[in-house]
């Protein structure tokens, strides 16, 4: 089963089941109405060694800062203010305390860089190899402030064919295709890491 083929399912599976004021899930997250204009958006990332990253490869500091860029980046295109996370990490015994500590000030910079604050989580042990679990809360509001709408300037998205969007693709970016939509992203989510690879 693919991994399509297994969220389809998924929403068969549960499809008698009450929604209770959440929208159908869309392709980064789910989305909650709490009365007026207002709304909470709701996104979970999961990353896997050996999947996602390489231990040897990746410093902790950076694999932190990127758990929680990949939720960020998720929910940006939604229009929503940060609330919080909640942060789980499966860990080997043979990961240092070091390690450990650098992986959570990554985190933990980022999230005071973008004023989200870390809600809760779980900790548990693994077998081999590390895996983390960001979910992650954001505001979501119609309401602007008097005089906003005169400083936005909004540019028309640009939709194109998946062979314009070969095209048009630039060399620090993939085209994402789901059974929903079909979208550019960048390989690298974080800005630092971006600045870093372009040297």
């Amino acid at each position: 089963m693919t991994e399509f083929e297994l969220i389809a399912r998924i929403g068969q599976l549960f499809a008698g089941v009450p929604r209770n004021d959440f929208e159908e899930p869309g392709d980064d997250c789910t989305v909650l109405g709490i009365g007026g204009s207002e709304s909470l958006l709701f996104t979970a990332d999961l990353l896997t060694e050996g999947i996602h990253f390489l231990r040897n490869t990746t410093p902790p500091y950076e694999l932190g800062r990127k758990a929680l860029a990949v939720n960020l980046s998720d929910v940006a295109a939604m229009g929503g203010r940060s609330v919080a996370t909640l942060l789980s990490v499966a860990l080997p015994p043979d990961v240092s305390d070091e390690w450990t500590e650098a992986f959570l000030r990554g985190y933990r910079d980022l999230s005071a860089e973008e004023g989200v604050m870390l809600a809760g989580g779980d900790t548990t042990s693994s077998r081999h190899d590390i895996t983390v679990n960001v979910t992650k809360a954001k505001q979501l509001t119609n309401m602007r402030a008097s005089g906003s709408d005169d400083k936005t300037s909004i540019a028309p998205p640009k939709v194109f064919t998946l062979e314009e969007a070969l095209e048009y693709i630039q060399g620090d970016e993939y085209v994402e295709v789901t059974p929903h939509s079909m979208r550019l992203r960048k390989i690298l989510l974080d800005e630092n890491d971006r600045k870093r690879a372009a040297k």
